[in-house]
């Protein structure tokens, strides 16, 4: 659903960061309020797009909610940031594993940083992941990496995917949509698109439209590296402009405003 729909609300109700004013919630048949606390937030593992990070070691954030309190399993570390394609630039590293990344990852880049909340997400291995838009803020080349690291984790276990658009969640085994906090749909993918409804392409789009500036300036770059190179493959349809008269910023504005209202809508 769109932005504001209350998607990322109910994933904060799961593990009891708030209370519910109505009705209730429940995991595998019990209501959450009969679940132990530290039970049932060990039942969750969250990747989302806003990864919170430590001026520590490598191997301390990917431990980190783990459950063996200070003591950190370093073959597990490792299993973990390789299934995450990350183990051989840890290694690559001077300090290895032990190598401090700075204040909430600073010394990474945001792919890197994704890759190890994701490794994160491996170690505790809990039953639950819930990925809230875990690759909206990526490069396309980040996000390959992150979504092959993602498509692993995902393996033998429930996956809650929060997605503004309904073309990242094909593959899903039932697909809710949400708009002002309510659920207006749900079904598979294949049903929503036929039904028409909240997400999918409108009569007579063809596609999923989108207008990208390809002359002119410089802006050009920003705007193909941030939204052009995935588009194809995920059926939009790209319009060529030439705004001779727009500068670099306004390209940049302007390319920005298109990737939030095309991914949003």
């Amino acid at each position: 659903g769109p932005t504001g729909a209350g998607k990322t609300t109910i994933i904060n109700l799961l593990p009891r960061f708030f209370e519910p004013s109505a009705g209730q919630l429940l995991l595998d048949g019990v209501p959450l309020p009969d679940w132990r606390i530290d039970a049932l937030r060990r039942q969750f593992a969250l990747v989302s797009q806003d990864v919170v990070l430590f001026n520590d070691s490598i191997a301390a954030n990917v431990a980190l909610g783990g459950g063996g309190g200070d003591t950190i399993d370093t073959e597990r570390v490792r299993a973990a940031l390789d299934s995450a394609h990350l183990l051989d630039f840890a290694h690559g590293l001077p300090l290895g594993l032990d190598t401090v990344i700075g204040h909430n990852g600073s010394e990474l880049s945001g792919g890197q940083r994704q890759r190890l909340a994701i490794a994160r997400a491996i170690y505790k291995d809990a039953p639950v992941l819930i990925l809230d838009e875990a690759t909206s803020a990526l490069d396309s080349q980040s996000e390959r990496a992150v979504q092959a690291a993602l498509e692993r984790l995902m393996h033998g276990r429930t996956t809650l995917v929060i997605a503004h658009r309904l073309s990242t969640i094909e593959h899903a085994d039932r697909v809710v949509a949400m708009d002002h906090g309510r659920i207006v749909e749900q079904g598979t993918h294949a049903e929503l698109l036929a039904a028409g409804g909240l997400g999918a392409p409108k009569s007579g789009e063809g596609g999923y439209p989108l207008v990208i500036i390809s002359h002119g300036y410089p802006g050009n770059r920003y705007l193909m590296s941030h939204i052009g190179e995935n588009l194809a493959s995920k059926g939009f349809v790209t319009v060529s402009i030439d705004h001779k008269d727009s500068t670099y910023d306004d390209q940049k504005a302007f390319g920005s405003t298109l990737y939030d209202r095309s991914f949003d809508q």
